[in-house]
């Protein structure tokens, strides 16, 4: 799984560093309702967005602000140790923070796995705001 980076989500879809892809880009936003960030997700070009958010008043909140745009993102109210992610379903898996919360070695490595499993082979990970090659 390849990694990209920049420190902010308005830039962190670089198709430099994507992989190849005909057509829209997968990716999934975990935690992604924690800032209006995701928004601009939607001008750096074709993207399928899945968001997980383990809090119903925050995927609420979310949707209520995006208005009618919020009908194209496929929402999920889970958490992402737990929640049932298809297999190597998206090319990019973004995380502004949720990871950080983890509070044992177990669930960050339970975390990775998600993250390992759900990413496809050459896609991309930015976690916590770095880096994250898997």
């Amino acid at each position: 799984m390849k990694a990209f980076g920049s420190s902010t989500w308005g830039h962190v879809i670089d198709p430099a560093v994507l992989p190849a892809r005909a057509g829209r880009l997968s990716v999934i936003a975990v935690g992604g309702t924690r800032s209006g960030a995701l928004d601009s997700l939607w001008m750096e070009g074709p993207v399928d967005l899945t968001v997980v958010e383990h809090s119903e008043a925050a995927l609420q909140d979310m949707k209520c602000r995006l208005g009618p745009l919020s009908k194209y993102i496929a929402w999920m109210q889970a958490n992402v140790l737990h929640a049932s992610l298809p297999q190597h379903a998206f090319d990019v898996w973004l995380d502004q923070g949720w990871h950080a919360t983890l509070s044992s070695e177990a669930e960050r490595a339970q975390y990775m796995a998600q993250v390992r499993r759900a990413v496809r082979p050459g896609g991309a990970a930015f976690v916590d705001g770095k880096l994250t090659s898997c």
